[in-house]
């Protein structure tokens, strides 16, 4: 598995993650967490990744999102977003799950994938 602290957080919070579920992984370091702190605009707070038995647990605590606009969605990119989504690499997807693309959405979507 993919050491948690190489992961990298985009705040790109409106990309749907929609596809199938992972498969279980069984030989993870337990307890692992990596952390991402928002504090760069409007948007700030922090996304915390922990590894439990089986699963990796997700939790965002994100303030500064216009109001109105949401449900605001996430995803996880190979590098750090310096502008626009593209810039940040590939989402990190090891399984080829199915998602939506920031531009696909047709919208103001794109105007928040930073």
């Amino acid at each position: 598995m993919v050491a948690l602290q190489k992961l990298v957080v985009s705040t790109a919070l409106v990309s749907v993650a929609l596809g199938d579920e992972a498969p279980a992984n069984f030989d993870s370091h337990k307890r692992t967490v990596a952390r991402a702190h928002l504090d760069n605009g409007l948007v700030k707070g922090l996304i915390e990744f922990t590894s439990g038995d089986v699963f990796v647990n997700v939790h965002l605590d994100v303030t500064g999102l216009p109001e109105g606009l949401g449900p605001f969605n996430y995803r996880i990119h190979d590098y750090k977003v310096k502008g626009h989504c593209e810039r940040a690499g590939d989402v990190f997807n090891p399984f080829d799950a199915n998602y939506v693309e920031c531009d696909d959405f047709g919208d103001d979507s794109s105007l928040f994938c930073w």
